[in-house]
């Protein structure tokens, strides 16, 4: 968990950023929307002969997590490299400090 603060508006914002336990929250490369992608979605697109702990099965997983979260509803796509992005203007310009951890 991320408190967010934009340098453009002002804006302060709590926001998840990376991996939980139940998934993935790849952001929108434009946006910077989440979306969920769950380890259930990921493991059940995994090409039949694969060993489901296996290294190159989560290589694979992770190689996926963008196209299972689609297109976001603003035309962009997602990404885990995209930047964090204030929720009120979508500028890039904010700090961020770790104020706790998700599940």
């Amino acid at each position: 968990m991320l408190n967010v603060h934009c340098h453009e508006c002002g804006t302060v914002s709590d926001q998840l950023d990376g991996a939980t336990f139940t998934g993935f929250t790849p952001r929108c490369t434009d946006c910077g929307n989440t979306r969920m992608v769950t380890i259930e979605e990921l493991v059940k697109t995994d090409p039949p002969g694969l060993d489901p702990a296996g290294d190159e099965a989560w290589e694979l997983r992770h190689d996926r997590i963008p196209a299972l979260a689609g297109v976001c509803e603003c035309g962009g796509g997602f990404s885990e490299d995209a930047p964090i992005r204030c929720p009120g203007c979508r500028s890039a310009n904010v700090s961020v400090d770790l104020v706790g951890l998700a599940d």
